[in-house]
């Protein structure tokens, strides 16, 4: 499947390994409270690439994905409607480089790395 293309929703061209790729993890390890969650992958330029809005349970992890190219992104992550982190990190769906943003306890952290999360 090497150099197949998926259209993105701007009509640009992406591997097919990044059409499936899940560019971002969410966990809640709140035990007590659910939280709404807001996710925005932006390219260094400040154009998002990817929007996502997921609300998680105590305990719930969720994938973050769409096709997206391989490359350097700044996240900024709300929760319930307040801004609480951001940070860079280097997506790529070939490397399985993922972003991790965890909750709880009153913080939220945003990392880069492979995917340490349970599947969905």
């Amino acid at each position: 499947m090497m150099g197949e293309t998926a259209a993105t929703p701007d009509d640009r061209p992406t591997t097919a390994a990044a059409a499936g790729f899940d560019a971002v993890r969410v966990g809640n390890y709140d035990h007590a409270d659910a939280h709404s969650v807001r996710v925005t992958v932006a390219a260094p330029d400040g154009e998002a690439r990817l929007t996502d809005r997921c609300y998680l349970a105590p305990g719930q992890s969720r994938a973050v994905g769409g096709p997206i190219d391989p490359g350097a992104y700044r996240l900024a992550v709300s929760v319930d409607g307040v801004e609480r982190a951001r940070a860079r990190c280097r997506l790529d769906p070939d490397a399985d480089r993922t972003a991790l943003v965890e909750l709880g306890n009153g913080v939220v952290s945003v990392v880069e790395g492979p995917d340490r999360l349970a599947p969905a």
